[in-house]
């Protein structure tokens, strides 16, 4: 007599993406999130990593700024990059145990390694789409996901936008270049003189 182990798919990890302006400053935010089908839609959920042994990705976040003078500097071509400090990193842990930290500490070193063999191979990272798209890679994601605006939501009603890796890159470049060119001087409008 045979047995069989039934197992239940372990979900697929994402990077949510998350655009935020407050005074004068923008962030994009990347965390790791799960899919989940109910409703005939898929929908994001935080990683139930809390009690294996495994990477610890709940709370790891990933973040970037941009602030007036890195976008006009990126406007007038003195900065290839509009934003900064790409930092991967944990954020909003409420309580860490000792197992935790370990957990935290593998986690980040592991990433790090990871990054660094990429950064080998690859060269450096010259976007901070770039940047996330390595990390996407290096935790093992599926994709990128990003909220749609009410708005912009489809018949359906889906919520998000799931994107490949390389689709989120130029996605987060795209939103980049849009937050620049926002800056950029408008040409002045043309003004018909009747003769």
């Amino acid at each position: 007599m045979t047995t069989t182990k039934t197992r239940t798919p372990k979900p697929s990890l994402c990077l949510l993406m998350t655009e935020k302006r407050e005074h004068g400053y923008l962030h994009i935010y990347g965390r790791v999130v799960t899919q989940r089908y109910a409703e005939a839609q898929y929908h994001v959920e935080g990683p139930d990593d809390r009690y294996s042994d495994g990477p610890l990705y709940s709370g790891l976040q990933l973040r970037c700024q941009g602030d007036e003078d890195s976008r006009r500097r990126a406007v007038t071509g003195e900065r290839d990059a509009p934003v900064y400090g790409f930092e991967c990193e944990y954020h909003d842990v409420f309580s860490i145990n000792r197992r935790d930290a370990v957990r935290m500490a593998k986690t980040l070193t592991q990433l790090e390694a990871k990054l660094s063999k990429l950064d080998e191979k690859r060269g450096r990272v010259h976007t901070y789409g770039e940047y996330v798209g390595r990390v996407a890679e290096a935790l093992g994601c599926a994709g990128v996901v990003f909220e749609r605006t009410p708005r912009g939501r489809d018949i359906s009603g889906e919520r998000w936008y799931w994107e490949t890796i390389g689709s989120g890159v130029s996605r987060i470049d795209r939103m980049l270049d849009a937050w620049v060119d926002e800056a950029r001087p408008k040409p002045a409008e043309v003004v018909e003189v009747a003769s």
